[in-house]
């Protein structure tokens, strides 16, 4: 797959409020003809985007990835004192993404591959505009009364009681121990574990009702669900996509079956083992004009 991409580029650009943010920038051979930016999921890092990157790359594409503050290679100073909300990777690192890729092609269009939260994060963004194909996979309101039995109950006590204690003991949140991706900082997972325990999800949170530009999308969008994805049941994901009241919506579930595997999941969709089933369709539909 490499081999048909011309470059992989480190990239360092600046949060709307300063913060140092990294991410890579995937080049194909020759002029770029799709510019298309990955959204990743909570406390994923890009790396974890690199092959389906890669592949898009390999397609034609400009494609960046990138780290929210304090993940991956866009990491914080001291995670115990670092003050970031989960909605600042969305109106402040999101945004600035965007921002780094209209700066590098100016006039162009851009395309939007995102995973679970980087689908939230383009409704909290007011540069979603800016998009004219979104590609959402597994994004969902991640209320946990949208989940069923037991894996409702299983997040409940893991989110709402367990990973607290923790962070409250680490100072930050430990993904060693609570499993929740990579660590955090106590301002971020607390701030998600409020959402995850309101009924309309970020949408009850009245201090981010600023911040709430859903409706102001009106580009196409593409949501896959996975139906063995636990957190990614249809409840969760139509709570979440059916905000984007003014896109024109594609809406597909995929089951393991269909493509003769016995699992996916919430995070299976960028698997390279993928690549000639659901990595193919799901760059056919965000390509096609």
């Amino acid at each position: 797959m490499l081999d048909s991409i011309d470059d992989i580029v480190d990239i360092h650009f600046q949060a709307t409020d300063g913060f140092p943010l990294h991410g890579k920038l995937f080049l194909p051979n020759g002029e770029p003809t799709h510019h298309v930016m990955i959204g990743g999921a909570v406390a994923v890092p890009q790396k974890v985007y690199r092959h389906i990157a890669a592949y898009l790359a390999s397609r034609g594409a400009a494609v960046l990835t990138y780290d929210y503050r304090g993940i991956g290679v866009s990491q914080a100073d001291d995670l115990k004192t670092l003050d970031a909300p989960i909605q600042y990777w969305a109106t402040r690192d999101f945004a600035a993404a965007i921002d780094w890729m209209n700066d590098r092609f100016p006039d162009k269009k851009l395309k939007l591959l995102c995973h679970s939260f980087g689908g939230q994060a383009l409704g909290l963004s007011d540069r979603n505009n800016r998009f004219s194909k979104v590609a959402m996979v597994a994004v969902l309101a991640g209320y946990w009364g949208n989940m069923d039995w037991p894996e409702s109950w299983r997040l409940y006590v893991s989110m709402q009681v367990f990973a607290p204690l923790a962070a409250l003991g680490y100072g930050y949140m430990p993904a060693r121990i609570t499993g929740f991706g990579e660590d955090m900082a106590n301002s971020t997972f607390l701030k998600w574990a409020e959402w995850c325990k309101m009924p309309n999800y970020l949408f009850d949170d009245p201090t981010i009702s600023d911040s709430l530009h859903f409706e102001e999308f009106a580009g196409d969008i593409l949501s896959i669900r996975l139906t063995d994805d636990k957190w990614g049941t249809r409840k969760a994901v139509d709570r979440m996509v059916d905000h984007y009241s003014k896109a024109t919506i594609t809406k597909r579930e995929i089951t393991p079956a269909s493509i003769g595997v016995n699992k996916i999941g919430h995070f299976g969709f960028f698997r390279p083992d993928f690549r000639e089933t659901l990595w193919t369709d799901a760059a056919d539909w965000l390509f096609a004009e």
